[in-house]
């Protein structure tokens, strides 16, 4: 994300060939995992430690 704006500058955008459109739909779509990807990790880490080691080793 630190690069995409970085490239925000005006003064980088033209030497790079990178227009504004593309730089924010790099951020956006980067927004879009964050938002999707921690919500994830964390209710799978939630559900896993509530379950007791001892059960889960008895099934394996």
């Amino acid at each position: 994300m630190l690069s995409v704006l970085l490239t925000l500058k005006e003064e980088a955008l033209p030497r790079k060939g990178v227009s504004l459109l593309n730089s924010l739909s790099i951020g956006s779509s980067g927004g879009v995992l964050l938002v999707v990807a921690l919500p994830a990790c964390f209710l799978a880490a939630h559900r896993t430690a509530k379950t007791d080691p001892m059960e889960a080793l008895r099934y394996e």
